[in-house]
């Protein structure tokens, strides 16, 4: 549930698929509204085994309504792009989606908060008429209608309002980076900082609510954002040159001339009084 921002990191244009699926190597691919869609097994694998309780039934719900409900988030992103003028694919892989755009010229702040409320948006929408099913059937959750209303309001606005959080790589916390005052350098990095306070502060409270997983995903949030500010750590500041004694150009014109190589100055230095010259190499 990210986005990469046209602008922030050159993007090449988004390779059209044929519509037909195909299964390859690289997971399932197809078009959806027009837009290049990945599917990656590591994917409903991960979301599986977040999702299993030892019932088949249950488990098919929670993968296609936890499918359906990430690629709806997604495809939020790529419809602002489209309307923002930039092309966008969708990739689902590993614990989440990302939407990647390219446009050609680099997006302004409120066209990348704009692009970034779009997904959580889209799962607002699509959760909101679950909502009101759930409230107008009145169905117990331990029925298999039941489990799949609360488990669609769960993916749909639960989803939403974890992907608000001011946490990088979540989209609050592209928000966040986009609120901060600064070059894009210094925001990134106060982002990644912040990130990383509440990241800890919402893994603490996980762990002590019995929510492990949330907790777990609140260690890895932290430690991507340590990561963010080693990479964009500028290193320490170079040493000042050594400043040299300011002089007039008379002053530079009466100095002697220096030595040619290999021989002795006109002039052997001299000492003090009461000390013997040094003695001139031979």
């Amino acid at each position: 549930m990210n986005t990469v921002f046209p602008g922030d990191t050159p993007e090449p244009p988004a390779e059209a698929v044929p519509p037909a699926r195909a299964q390859g190597p690289q997971g399932l691919r197809f078009n959806l509204f027009g837009f290049p869609t990945r599917i990656d097994p590591s994917f409903l694998l991960i979301v599986a085994l977040i999702g299993f309780d030892g019932t088949a039934s249950h488990l098919a719900i929670w993968v296609a309504l936890a499918l359906v409900s990430v690629l709806g988030h997604e495809l939020g992103h790529a419809l602002a792009a489209r309307r923002l003028g930039a092309t966008a694919s969708i990739s689902l892989q590993g614990m989440g989606g990302l939407t990647r755009s390219s446009r050609a010229e680099p997006l302004r702040r409120g066209e990348s908060a704009w692009l970034t409320v779009a997904g959580p948006a889209a799962g607002i929408l699509l959760g909101l008429p679950v909502l009101y099913a759930i409230n107008a059937l009145g169905w117990p959750s331990w029925t298999m209608g039941g489990f799949a209303l609360r488990t669609a309001a769960f993916t749909t606005l639960g989803w939403s309002a974890l992907n608000l959080l001011p946490i990088i790589p979540l989209d609050g916390g592209h928000l966040l980076e986009l609120a901060l005052p600064g070059t894009p350098l210094s925001r990134q990095r106060l982002a990644a900082q912040l990130s990383i306070a509440f990241a800890v502060a919402g893994g603490v409270l996980a762990y002590k609510g019995g929510m492990s997983y949330a907790g777990l995903l609140a260690i890895l949030f932290a430690a991507q954002n340590l990561a963010i500010l080693k990479q964009t750590n500028p290193g320490p500041p170079l040493p000042a040159a050594p400043s040299l004694p300011k002089q007039t150009p008379a002053q530079l014109l009466m100095q002697p001339p220096l030595p040619k190589p290999g021989r002795l100055p006109a002039h052997p230095p001299t000492a003090p009084p009461g000390q013997t010259p040094p003695t001139p190499p031979v």
